[in-house]
């Protein structure tokens, strides 16, 4: 969802300091080059069926010969086509422009220099389904359109794919929210620190922080006029504090908050079968999580790219290095992996055979790429690890129940779920200090080498002293010299914890799944921490905190008192690596 993502210039050098990992899914891994572009632009106000126009700007290459009909990239937006006030043209546009494809950037309906009130997700179709046949219709173009994005535009993209239409070929999400759900209230509970900074944000933009000129605007007195339509779009953070389960339909929108992302229209992209290529993170809020889950139910081809970043790519995460600038997949590598994805269904090469869905990930610690075509991978096995009451983490079963004293913590401001908003780093280091005031369950060093890849799943037994409690959860890798660091989270707001029929340990959180708290009731909760994979180095402790809350991203009841029973474990998807033991 990340607004200060903009659009990158591709203009920049990457790969400076290192090699990029073994098998690193990107080319060309180096030296960027200045990208040259001579180009054309116009903008012009396009009339949707209902009659609101929608502001666009068409980019096409000068240099291409008169008669040559060219692929086009689509970009829908909320952050202003142009990426604000400006007429130039971004670095990212360029990149397809040298490469002779024509870029339409749309100002999505309600914001930037467009008409009407804002809408997201399903009832966006038909105004892309407009702008695309528009295309289509330009003699410059050779009827295929393919739509990428970062964050937000990430989403739009695929919501392209969504529209059914046959000319759109293939998607690139990247980082890209699939459910604003898991978002917005991961594990139903409200990210309230997103949905009011994302909130404010959005409403400058709509007031006209990023309302660019349009072609025969005098006086600019169209765009004046849409930006004053814009006071009618739905206050964020409100709308999201009254839609409290997937299928609500928040305060001032038209569809539940499942319909406003692309998880809601499962249907219309197994239908449509367009290829999607997806780039994110294990550190970038749930995004790893939904990528997974989409290419567990959603019947179409699919690239899926999992690295150890930030939203977006700038900098890398990795729980054994201090953070620093991603050499190994940033912005202008997700652009070429891109190009190379799109040729087979954009330009005039040879057909694409059967699609060969994959996913490649990235094993911190190892720092090593892997590939798979099932998920999760081939050779892991559940370890089931006890917690005890005295606050071991081990394989055998314990008869007593334990009791905890559950704090809310401080995790600081550079957490997963910020990055989304900041594109800033994520630090691995300050998510552990704050969990560290929290009640842990502690394992005895490592005799070997261990490498975690998939999806932990925490099942506790337990009681709590207040009503509608939520709990979070860390697991934590503990060095020998004592220092501690995240290596992925849970949460869950304790009325969600039916599990979903369909997602082995997800939930659905719809509103007739949920089942209220009452102090003291005895409870079995599920909670799946969010996937991820690295390595844990011999003679390193596993560690599993417990909190009632977490600032400053989360609403919150406050601590409680919870009893832990005996029959309480979590379940690590894991194996051996003893050929890494000498590696530290």
């Amino acid at each position: 969802m990340n607004v200060f993502l903009g659009l990158a210039l591709l203009a920049t050098t990457v790969g400076l300091a290192d090699a990029a990992p073994a098998g690193s899914p990107f080319p060309d891994s180096g030296v960027m080059p200045p990208q040259k572009a001579s180009i054309r632009q116009t903008s012009q106000f396009l009339p949707m069926r209902d009659g609101v126009s929608l502001a666009m700007q068409i980019v096409l290459p000068s240099e291409a010969p008169a008669g040559v009909r060219m692929p086009s990239i689509v970009r829908f937006t909320r952050y202003g086509r142009m990426g604000g006030n400006t007429v130039q043209v971004s670095g990212s546009d360029a990149f397809w422009d040298v490469r002779k494809y024509a870029v339409i950037a749309v100002d999505q309906r309600g914001t930037g220099s467009s008409f009407g009130r804002v809408q997201y997700g399903k009832p966006e179709l038909d105004d892309m389904n407009t702008v695309i046949n528009w295309v289509v219709a330009q003699p410059w173009s050779n009827g295929r359109v393919a739509a990428i994005g970062t964050s937000y535009e990430g989403t739009t993209a695929e919501l392209l794919a969504a529209t059914g239409n046959p000319a759109v070929r293939a998607v690139a999400p990247l980082y890209s929210d699939y459910d604003y759900f898991s978002l917005f209230r991961p594990g139903g509970i409200l990210n309230v620190g997103l949905a009011q900074g994302f909130s404010e944000i959005t409403a400058a933009m709509d007031a006209g922080g990023v309302a660019s000129p349009v072609d025969g605007d005098t006086g600019n007195a169209r765009v004046t006029a849409a930006v004053a339509e814009h006071r009618a779009n739905p206050n964020l953070a409100n709308a999201l504090r009254g839609a409290e389960f997937a299928d609500d339909i928040a305060p001032g929108f038209t569809v539940p908050e499942v319909e406003m992302a692309p998880v809601g229209l499962q249907q219309a992209l197994a239908l449509a079968r367009v290829p999607e290529l997806h780039v994110t993170s294990w550190y970038d809020a749930a995004v790893a999580q939904d990528v997974l889950v989409r290419y567990a139910t959603v019947a179409v081809p699919q690239r899926v790219v999992i690295g150890a970043t930030n939203h977006g790519g700038s900098i890398s995460v990795n729980p054994y290095r201090a953070p620093g600038p991603n050499t190994d997949g940033a912005l202008p590598l997700q652009h070429r992996l891109a190009a190379q994805f799109f040729a087979p269904y954009l330009l005039d090469a040879a057909p694409p055979g059967p699609p060969q869905n994959s996913i490649t990930y990235f094993t911190a610690g190892e720092n090593v790429w892997h590939s798979t075509a099932v998920w999760p991978p081939a050779g892991f096995a559940s370890r089931t690890l006890q917690l005890t009451h005295d606050n071991r983490l081990g394989t055998k079963a314990d008869a007593l129940d334990g009791h905890a004293a559950l704090p809310v913590v401080t995790t600081g401001p550079h957490n997963r779920w910020f990055s989304q908003m900041t594109g800033e780093e994520v630090s691995l280091t300050d998510i552990a200090s704050g969990a560290a005031t929290a009640p842990a369950y502690t394992s005895d060093p490592l005799p070997s080498t261990i490498e975690i890849t998939g999806t932990p799943v925490l099942r506790l037994g337990m009681t709590a002293s207040v009503g509608d409690p939520s709990l979070f959860a860390y697991l934590l890798a503990v060095a020998p010299d004592g220092s501690v660091t995240d290596l992925t989270q849970g949460e869950l707001r304790l009325v969600h914890r039916k599990l979903s029929p369909s997602l082995p340990a997800l939930h659905s959180f719809l509103r007739r799944d949920a089942q209220l708290v009452a102090p003291g009731t005895p409870l079995d909760v599920p909670i799946a921490l969010l996937p991820f994979s690295a390595t844990v180095p011999k003679g390193y402790r596993l560690r599993l905190a417990l909190a009632a809350g977490e600032l400053p991203a989360f609403a919150t009841v406050g601590a409680y008192t919870a009893t832990i029973r005996a029959s309480s474990h979590l379940d690590v998807p894991m194996r051996e690596r003893p050929d890494l033991d000498a590696a530290r």
